[in-house]
């Protein structure tokens, strides 16, 4: 070996070193996090609760949600982070609430219990 090759010997030492760590850190980082007894993405989710999966966003309503109520009940739980949600002012009339909207005043809009089911693809 003369001294050229020599010079680059650490530099490629270096690189070996990177590589092998790299590659040994990849599929660490590249697999989920999951907290102990959660199930994982292979297994059916014959058994999940409907609604509750971002990859179920694509599915209708009234398919993620058995009832009106149940969906109902979904949107008010999540006002607890502003989210917009309808009120039961009276039995079977709801108001939009719009949780912490800053913008200039809108009129409340009441709907039918049969206004909501229809806007939302319920049958029950």
């Amino acid at each position: 070996m003369d001294s050229a090759e020599i010079s680059h010997l650490p530099q490629l030492l270096k690189f070996a070193v990177l590589a092998v760590l790299a590659g040994a850190f990849t599929p660490a980082c590249a697999s989920p996090f999951r907290a102990e007894g959660e199930a994982s993405d292979k297994a059916p989710s014959a058994g999940k609760r409907p609604g509750t999966l971002v990859k179920d966003a694509h599915v209708p309503l009234n398919q993620r949600f058995q009832t009106l109520d149940e969906y109902l009940a979904f949107l008010e739980k999540r006002s607890a982070i502003d989210d917009a949600w309808y009120r039961e002012v009276e039995p079977g009339l709801y108001r939009f609430e719009t949780g912490n909207y800053r913008g200039p005043p809108t009129e409340k809009r009441l709907f039918t219990r049969d206004e909501l089911m229809r806007k939302f693809g319920f049958t029950r």
